[in-house]
Parts: structure tokens; C-alpha cells; sequence
């Protein structure tokens, strides 16, 4: 979802299909941690700045902040469930090479 404002920036409509660019390296750098912990077999911390590339379809529009968050006019919300899902698949090199990780942030690991 995207506020009302965005929509009107980016000139989108319900269905839209866009492409995002999303520099997330401090989350992923929490999740390797999480994923260090469980493994013998630890993965280095990222330290570039490599955006991850995540295509998505627009299927509302927020209108108010609803008292949650506070850079109301320029967000895209995603549900967090579906995303690490569908972050998986999307990994920046090198963690998109690491089978483990990979299934790791699906949920498919017994740790």
C-alpha cells in the first residue's frame, strides 16, 4: 500500500506494478546475525550499500497516518509476513548465493 501522496507523485492507480530500490542493509545485517547464531557456519556482515531490487503491485491506498507512522506522505507499506518471504527470493549477491540463508529466511530451516 501507498499513501494517497505517493500515489499522486508516482502517478499510480490500484494494480500498478512498480519496482522499488530499497537500501536495507541494516536490516539485513540483523537478520545474518540471526542467522549466525543458528549456524556453524556464519556469513560475513554486509558493508556496501547495495540497494535490493523488489517488484511489487499496488493494491490500496493510505489516506491518514492512522496514528502509526509518522512520514505519512512518502511510505509504501508491505505486509512484514509476506515480505522476509518474498525477500528471500529477491537477496542482493552475495546472501542470494548462500542456499542456507536462503532457506532460512523462508522458514524452512529446523533453527
Amino acid at each position: 500500500m501507498v499513501s494517497v501522496e505517493e500515489k499522486k507523485v508516482l502517478g499510480v492507480g490500484n494494480g500498478t506494478e512498480m519496482v522499488m530500490e530499497i537500501y536495507m542493509i541494516t536490516m539485513l545485517n540483523e537478520i545474518i546475525s540471526s542467522y549466525n547464531n543458528h549456524t556453524s557456519t556464519p556469513l560475513a556482515y554486509l558493508n556496501q550499500t547495495t540497494p535490493t531490487t523488489l517488484s511489487c503491485t499496488i493494491v490500496g491506498f493510505l489516506d491518514s497516518p492512522y496514528e502509526k507512522y509518522p512520514d505519512f506522505e512518502s511510505q509504501v507499506i508491505m505486509e512484514y509476513g509476506l515480505f522476509t518471504t518474498y525477500l528471500a527470493d529477491n537477496l542482493p549477491a552475495p546472501l542470494n548465493e548462500n542456499a542456507d540463508f536462503v532457506a532460512f529466511m523462508k522458514g524452512e530451516l529446523p533453527f
